[in-house]
């Protein structure tokens, strides 16, 4: 029985299939899950009802039709590496594929191939809007919707080509159907929806009052290529009344479409929305694990078509991140300004110079990185405040004026990043200030004034003084004075006091005088209660010099100064007159130097002498110091004894007391240098020390070397002597002050040591990495230790005695060398630790065979450092037995042998084994031959005890080439008598020998001849039998054909019968 595609109506928006093909069986009815609660983890219900009608016997003849599609979605590739066009894969994609973001719509495409051409389809496609209780793709879209697209390694959003990946042939022109408005999220019903309703307005071009605008295009249209839509068709949405209701099961919403096919392949794009964070707050599917985001093949007609198939493409979360927003465009829009306790507020629009404002970008932007900067910077201070962990809250202070923009530029781990804005105009500082005399005397009077270029001014003061101008004007009125300025709405207060204050009498002041150009000080009284004495250079009292009782200063001639005295107001007194005379000083006397007389070595009498060419001059008197406070001689010759240089001073005094310069006079005592100190030098064999000496005296001028101790042979100079020795030589080195003083010479030697003689080396040679054992040898007596090195500059000891045993990985070269007593080495000598290499462990072939006898055992290599395979009769190699690819030993047993490759180097591979196999032959069977009169089957038995043996086969001939049968039995219908045979196998196939078993045909005699007999009456008859066969060896009468009841034997048989009777003889 057929059914036919016209008998299967199929009412989806009733949840209900109806089969009623035209048939005598009752009408089956299938309850179909609504298509707003369908899951895409049930496997698709119409495959189950497709099944289900095939199990019950129907077919689809009418399905003839190989029309298929195929949906993909597109992967855009990791944000780091990012694909231009798109890639289209038939599956899901995760992080590793694509690096949309919430606010981007997935690209999808149906490739459909087999249409037949000006047929119209009606393609209907499902997409999840709610997903575990949170919103999934919230509407369709163009295919071509990626933005915002700053990511931080691109900013470009990537091509979506619907023909660029496994489709040939199909025009590139689109025919475009604008995505008509899906009314479940036109509602203010469900929070959100009103949200996503106007991302739909901007991404597919509607204005507010629900009209399109704009031309058709990938953005705001599905495309189509291969077709042209029916328009008048248009978008048709199908979705249940919990659509948008998180508590209900996860909702689909349907979309389905007609076209009319131009070829028969024909591509269809468009794009799936990522619900926003922004329009749902923490509803939307990025925030939960998983891959919430499905586009699903849902039906498509007419019948012809065939089955759709189950197609579901899935996105993953980790896909799908909630991008950073900014305050400004979260729904609904926050600030990004707040007062300094951290709550939110209207920006404003302008502040004043050092104000400080507060901008904070609140958690609900969803950014987790946040950089605050300021254009321009220059005067600005940003300071981060305390806040919300998750939030950013920062002070901004303004120390200029002009017009600021403040950035965020805000992150997450969706990579994308964005820059909130906020404009503010910083005003002008207003800083009040007032400028004038704050004290006057009572004889005085001032005015005080404000900063100029401002709006407005407001003075206060004493006395009801009022004004409302820059200055004051003249005032003399004590008391506070309040000033308060405004410019561009910034207003500043200042005050400022007035003291009007009395003066004080004049002081006294004294007279001094001292000798020649100097410091005179002058001394002033005054009465208590003053605040300060001031000092004038004129009567005038115009240049001020200092303040004091006293003053000093350094004078060339006589001067007189004013003094007054200034009380706490600041008034004055009269000035008094203090003179300062100045009287002349003698010429310094000259002292005399040549001869030398003043300079020595070491301690003892010099002689100094000074001249004066001043007839003013009327003594010269010596002292030990400058001030002249300890006089040792007078006139013009002194001569002390001195231990060290001694300065003394001259001086000249006239006749009015005062005294010229002191001038200063050396006694120079030049003392012996200090011994220098020395560091001597070794060296290993002939060559150049390097020897030195040094000194911490100051009065070592010269470091002078010599080839003898009382300095009569110079070799060098300074504070090193590099000489070339053969042997160890002393020299010495004296200090020379810059007077030509000598220390005492002091011995330096220049030691040569000899070179110990080379070592003798033993290398070593293993196979495989493991130990080797270096030796090294010396008979000299210089030598103290051996030391190994692992370079030949020594620069890597790693060992030290007569041998080193490293473990080695590959063949090594290392250094000895032999370093005597006195730190001198030998030449380094190299020693080798070679590793060869083990050849690789060969392959190979076991042998197997029946009964004692040879084996033929075989190996083989590809390893070309194998130069010989070698047989063993045991695992560690002691008993060779044969050398070779092969080896045929003859065994009485199953024995195990080993073989080994052995390299040029004679290192063996691994031992591996190689079992030749002696199976034992099962012991012959016991036979029971049968036998049988005329032909027909005989029954052959064979039996064993021998648990060796397998099975029992039967063969037609001894030498097994016939095989007729197995098992214990063996039932031939035969002809005549036949000989078998019958073997042991065991399960190692050996066999027994061939135990013949005769079945034996014994031919039937023929029949007799027979005469019956006749007679009256009961009575006996005479029956007769006769045969000429000679194997007839005995007549025998029943009274049935089956012989089952003999009554006679011999030629003859004579019964009494009541009756005519038959007999049968045989």
């Amino acid at each position: 029985m057929q059914l036919h595609s016209e008998a299967l109506p199929l009412k989806k928006r009733n949840h209900v299939i109806k089969i009623t093909p035209n048939m005598e069986q009752e009408t089956a009815k299938f309850i179909f899950v609504p298509l707003a609660e369908r899951k895409r983890s049930y496997p698709s219900l119409r495959g189950f009802i497709l099944i289900l009608i095939s199990f019950l016997g129907f077919t689809f003849s009418s399905f003839g039709q190989n029309a298929q599609l195929s949906l993909d979605q597109g992967a855009n590739g990791p944000a780091n590496a990012p694909t231009s066009p798109v890639t289209w894969v038939n599956g899901n994609v995760n992080a590793n594929k694509a690096h949309y973001v919430e606010g981007h719509s997935v690209p999808y495409r149906a490739v459909m191939t087999g249409l037949t051409v000006g047929q119209t389809v009606t393609l209907t496609m499902t997409y999840q809007v709610t997903h575990s209780n949170g919103y999934a793709l919230d509407f369709i879209t163009g295919d071509s919707s990626l933005s915002p697209h700053t990511f931080l390694s691109h900013s470009t959003p990537e091509a979506v080509d619907p023909l660029s990946t496994d489709v040939s042939g199909v025009p590139n022109t689109p025919d475009f159907l604008r995505v008509s408005i899906p009314n479940y999220i036109s509602t203010s019903a469900v929070p959100g929806a009103s949200n996503a309703y106007a991302d739909f307005r901007q991404i597919c071009d509607y204005n507010a009052s629900g009209n399109p605008f704009n031309p058709n295009n990938k953005r705001n249209s599905i495309s189509i290529f291969g077709a042209t839509f029916v328009q008048a068709y248009g978008i048709q949405y199908a979705f249940g009344p919990d659509v948008l209701n998180l508590a209900a099961a996860d909702q689909e919403v349907s979309f389905t479409v007609q076209f009319v096919p131009t070829q028969s392949t024909v591509v269809m794009a468009w794009g799936g929305h990522i619900s926003r964070f922004i329009d749902w707050g923490n509803k939307t599917a990025a925030l939960i694990n998983g891959s919430p985001y499905h586009m699903a093949a849902d039906s498509w007609s007419p019948p012809s078509l065939g089955n759709i198939g189950d197609q579901d493409r899935a996105l993953q979360t980790s896909i799908a991140i909630v991008p950073p927003v900014c305050p400004g465009e979260l729904m609904p829009p926050q600030s990004l300004c707040a007062n300094a306790q951290g709550t939110l507020i209207t920006c404003p629009q302008s502040a004043c110079a050092g104000s400080t404002l507060y901008f904070k970008v609140p958690q609900s932007s969803q950014a987790t990185t946040f950089v605050w900067f300021v254009s321009p910077s220059a005067g600005v201070t940003i300071t981060p405040q305390v806040a919300n962990p998750n939030d950013s809250f920062v002070a901004i202070t303004f120390a200029n004026q002009g017009t600021y923009q403040i950035n965020v530029a805000i992150g997450n781990a969706s990579t994308l990043q964005d820059t909130c804005r906020q404009n503010v105009t910083i005003n002008p500082p207003t800083v009040c200030s007032i400028t004038g005399d704050s004290s006057i005397c009572s004889y005085d009077s001032t005015s005080f004034s404000g900063p100029p270029g401002m709006d407005s001014y407001s003075w206060t003061g004493p006395a009801g003084f009022t004004a409302s101008t820059q200055s004051t004007g003249k005032i003399t009125q004590q008391g506070t004075y309040t000033l308060v300025v405004s410019k561009n709405g910034c207003t500043s207060t200042c005050q400022q006091n007035l003291l009007v204050n009395l003066g004080s009498p004049a002081p006294l002041a004294d007279t001094a005088a001292r000798c020649g150009a100097g410091l005179v000080t002058l001394k002033a009284t005054a009465n208590p209660g003053y605040d300060s004495i001031v000092w004038f250079t004129n009567q005038q009292l115009t240049t001020r010099v200092d303040t004091g009782l006293t003053i000093t200063r350094n004078l060339s001639a006589t001067t007189t100064f004013y003094v007054v005295v200034k009380n706490s107001a600041g008034c004055f007194s009269l000035g008094a007159p203090a003179e300062a005379i100045i009287n002349p000083i003698p010429v310094a006397p000259v002292p005399l130097t040549s001869g030398g007389g003043n300079t020595r070595c070491d301690t003892g009498v010099v002689t100094l002498t000074a001249n004066s060419t001043d007839t003013s001059c009327k003594k010269q008197f010596w002292y030990t110091d400058s001030l002249r406070t300890h006089l040792v001689d007078s006139g013009s010759t002194f001569s002390p004894h001195v231990t060290a240089t001694t300065v003394y001073w001259v001086a000249c005094e006239n006749s009015s007391g005062c005294f010229g310069p002191s001038v200063p006079v050396t006694a120079t005592v030049n003392r012996l240098p200090g011994n220098p100190t020395t560091t001597p030098d070794t060296r290993c064999d002939t060559g150049i020390v390097h020897l030195s000496a040094s000194s911490s005296d100051t009065a070592c001028h010269t470091l002078i070397w010599y080839r003898d101790s009382l300095r009569t042979m110079q070799v060098a100079t300074g504070p090193a002597y590099s000489p070339s020795l053969q042997s160890t030589t002393k020299f010495w080195v004296a200090c020379q002050s810059s007077a030509g003083c000598f220390s005492a010479s002091v011995p330096v030697i220049g030691t040569i040591n000899k070179l110990p003689a080379n070592p003798t080396t033993t290398p070593d040679t293993r196979c495989d990495t493991g130990i080797v054992h270096l030796m090294a040898n010396t008979n000299d007596t210089n030598c103290h230790t051996l030391i190994w090195y692992q370079d030949s500059l020594r620069t890597m000891q790693v060992a030290t005695g007569a041998s080193y045993s490293p473990s080695l990985q590959s063949t090594t070269k290392f250094w000895v060398a032999c370093q005597s007593a006195a730190g001198c080495y030998s030449a380094s000598i190299p020693v080798i630790g070679t590793i060869n290499k083990l050849p690789a462990n060969p392959t190979t072939t076991p042998d197997t065979r029946c009964d004692t006898g040879i084996v033929h055992l075989m190996a083989n290599t590809n390893d070309t450092s194998c130069k010989t395979l070698i047989w063993y009769q045991d695992s560690l190699r002691t008993m060779q037995v044969a050398t070779g690819a092969s080896y045929s030993p003859s065994l009485q047993s199953t024995t195990k042998f080993w073989v080994a490759c052995q390299s040029s180097a004679g290192c063996f591979s691994a031992s591996v084994p190689v079992i030749g196999t002696i199976n034992k032959l099962p012991a012959n069977p016991t036979t029971t031959p049968d036998t049988r009169c005329d032909t027909g089957i005989v029954h052959l038995m064979a039996n064993t005890s021998d648990t060796n043996c397998h099975t029992l086969i039967w063969y037609r001939d001894s030498l097994r080439t016939m095989q007729v049968a197995t098992g214990p039995a063996y039932s031939p219908s035969l002809q005549s008598t036949t000989t078998f045979w019958v073997a042991c196998k065991t399960n190692a196939g050996c066999y027994s020998a061939s135990v013949p078993v005769i079945g034996t045909i014994n031919m039937l005699p023929a029949s007799p001849t027979t005469t019956p007999d006749t007679r009256c009456d009961t009575g006996v008859v005479h029956l007769m039998a006769n045969s000429s066969d000679t194997s007839c060896k005995t007549l025998i009468w029943y009274q049935d054909s089956l012989r089952t009841m003999q009554v006679a034997t011999g030629a003859s048989y004579s019964p009494s019968l009541q009756s005519t009777t038959t007999f049968w003889v045989a």
